[in-house]
């Protein structure tokens, strides 16, 4: 196995000479010293304890290299003169980089360079599984996002998206993945968090204000800014009016989501005790919304004409895709009936869904997903207890099948896993003293299944 480009068999503990390798690397140390401390390493010269106390010092740094602009050139000519010196670095190596010292693949080398939405949507899906049709139309709004920053053409066409799913689907997840390749600030915004100013609590408009004082105005201005739970913001779905707060954070998404308008930020009170304002400009934001819209479903069917008793009406103009999946069939009217304003439905230039994630999507996303929760769990093993863990196919596909049998979307696959591993964990320290590799098969989840 090789770590950074070097074989990591070495007669010390596997774990610990993939973080003697990482220390080595984010150390500010010349590239001919490393060679001979990893020459030193191999031949049993050195040890892990002194290099971990001699790159302590270097490492602490580390805390401040986000605003430091100059230290991302030189970490990347750092990874290019140390592939030319002991080979090239993967960016799986940095998943345990990442977890240990918060330094990413993209922190040191940037966003990967794209020419089309075609291409944007291909690197998101060896990332995200189950979701390509999803993927494909959320990579033009992302694409146009990326190129007015790379080109410094913007696109006249409305940009807000609405991103629809099922809890658990993968929602955030995919968003993520598409904000960090655009290499943009990503604000995350909850309607159940936040309010709209003059109620009590932190208003939307707060958040901004602390993000531009925290990152600056330019950043914020270019920003990807996700508001979930939007649906939450009605109470039509569950039989109710809209109360007076809804409306209010209606009006602040129709101001924040209007081209060419400016949103007043509180800035706190000036030198003279006068209260400040930042004008922020939003013609260059990426808005995503989203929500799960649970129940909406039947709206759809009202509009569409179908009812699923026998004897009732059925729209024969649908495929059997389509009346399978009625949840795709959104548009802005079922949002009007949900009780959005048609004024704030009219700024949404994209309607996404997602779709709920069956037993097959979820099999995938954790065996061919790049540093899904699987892959991570092994890496975590093998890195703190020198132990290989192993799941059978049969083990995988039964926490998948108890996983949608929840109804609670990827979420119920963490759960599954932390209830089955939870007694391994437990014995694991002592086991792996004397047993290189964990095998997890069907049996073992069963039983540990029933704990849930």
């Amino acid at each position: 196995m090789k770590f950074l480009g070097i074989n990591t068999k070495l007669s010390i503990p596997q774990n610990e000479v993939i973080d003697a390798l990482s220390r080595l690397f984010l150390a500010d140390i010349p590239i001919s010293h490393v060679q001979r401390i990893v020459n030193a390493l191999a031949t049993g010269n050195t040890t892990y304890a002194k290099i971990k106390d001699f790159t302590a010092p270097h490492l602490q740094s580390l805390k401040t290299k986000s605003p430091d602009k100059n230290w991302q050139k030189r970490m990347k000519n750092r990874g290019e003169e140390w592939a030319k010196t002991f080979g090239k670095i993967k960016e799986d190596d940095f998943d345990y980089i990442t977890e240990h010292y918060q330094v990413t693949y993209l922190d040191i080398f940037g966003a990967p360079q794209f020419t089309s939405p075609e291409e944007m949507a291909s690197h998101v899906k060896t990332i995200i599984k189950g979701h390509d049709s999803a993927i494909e139309r959320l990579s033009v709004p992302f694409f146009q996002h990326y190129a007015m920053k790379k080109y410094g053409f913007g696109c006249p066409t409305a940009k807000t998206v609405l991103l629809c799913g099922p809890t658990g689907c993968g929602k955030t997840e995919t968003l993520n993945s598409f904000s960090e390749i655009c290499d943009d600030l990503f604000i995350t915004m909850n309607t159940s968090e936040c309010t709209p100013t003059g109620w009590k609590g932190a208003s939307f408009e707060d958040v901004l204000a602390e993000k531009v004082r925290k990152y600056g105005r330019t950043e914020v201005e270019n920003a990807i800014i996700f508001i979930d739970e939007i649906d939450k913001i009605t109470h039509t779905g569950c039989g109710k009016e809209t109360d007076d707060m809804g409306y209010d954070v209606m009006r602040f998404l129709m101001n924040l989501t209007d081209p060419g308008n400016n949103i007043r930020l509180n800035n706190g009170l000036g030198k003279n005790g006068e209260q400040t304002f930042i004008e922020l400009p939003v013609t260059n934001m990426l808005i995503v919304l989203s929500g799960a819209f649970s129940g909406i479903e039947e709206m759809i069917k009202q509009r569409l004409n179908i009812n699923s008793k026998v004897g009732f009406s059925f729209n024969t103009s649908l495929s059997p895709e389509m009346h399978q999946n009625i949840y795709s069939q959104i548009n802005s009217e079922d949002l009007q009936q949900w009780g959005f304003l048609k004024d704030l439905t009219g700024r949404i230039g994209h309607i996404i869904t997602i779709n709920s994630l069956d037993e097959e999507d979820m099999y995938r996303i954790l065996t061919e997903s790049k540093n899904s929760i699987l892959a991570r769990l092994i890496s975590y093993t093998s890195n703190l207890y020198n132990a290989k863990l192993r799941f059978t196919e049969a083990a995988l596909r039964l926490i998948c099948r108890k996983a949608a049998g929840n109804g609670e979307g990827f979420r119920g696959v963490h759960k599954v896993l932390s209830s089955c591993l939870n007694d391994l964990y437990f014995k694991l320290p002592v086991m792996s003293k004397f047993c290189r590799t964990i095998d997890v098969d069907e049996v073992y989840v069963e039983q540990h299944l029933k704990t849930l």
